[in-house]
């Protein structure tokens, strides 16, 4: 039997920067545009919008109620149930690609119950043209996200920084510190997102 091809999408790193009149409008267009529509229409989700200080360090987040279906005792995510935040003060680009980040976890809940950054979640991601390692044309600090910024420093050719501990720092527009700490026996510098359980390193993360 041949291997079936993996599909690409059309445009790997989406860079899509159009603007939005609401939320639901917005929601409404991706969910078009980018999940054919199978996803569940703006006026069974409830969208808000979150403040910097609100978010407590998320660009966007997803909450949903979970019902059982099939013999195996299948989730999948009830109507009416889901709940988006997203943070205001973005890029229209930032934002689109938070609100599909939040849609794709949603999509990937009513293919395989789960809401979890796996296989299946990633694969929807590239699917709609934003990977795992998703770049902006010309992407600002306050642009990277978690995996953005764990993509620069893992493809960095490492620059090390004279930077003093403690010197104010941003990932993902978030206020960051660089520490010293211990990475595989080798002692950096790294620009440690404050309320985020991950560690970036700073070989390319510009000070603030």
């Amino acid at each position: 039997m041949p291997r079936r091809k993996k599909t690409r999408p059309a445009i790997r790193h989406r860079q899509d920067n159009a603007p939005y009149a609401t939320l639901p409008a917005l929601y409404d267009e991706l969910n078009q545009a980018l999940f054919g529509g199978r996803l569940h229409p703006s006026s069974q989700v409830r969208l808000e919008w979150r403040t910097l200080a609100q978010s407590r360090g998320f660009l966007g987040k997803i909450h949903v109620k979970w019902g059982y279906q099939g013999l195996g005792n299948k989730p999948f995510p009830l109507r009416g149930s889901t709940h988006i935040l997203i943070r205001s003060g973005m890029t229209d680009r930032q934002t689109r690609k938070t609100m599909a980040h939040e849609m794709a976890h949603l999509a990937a809940a009513m293919e395989d119950g789960t809401m979890r950054h796996n296989a299946t979640f990633w694969r929807i991601m590239a699917e709609i043209g934003y990977p795992k390692d998703h770049r902006f044309i010309g992407e600002t600090s306050e642009e990277m996200d978690l995996w953005s910024a764990k993509s620069v420093s893992r493809d960095a050719v490492r620059i090390w920084r004279k930077v003093a501990p403690n010197t104010p720092c941003k990932v993902g527009g978030i206020p960051a510190v660089f520490l010293e700490a211990q990475r595989r026996g080798t002692k950096v510098r790294i620009c440690h997102p404050l309320g985020y359980p991950f560690w970036i390193e700073a070989d390319r993360i510009k000070a603030a």
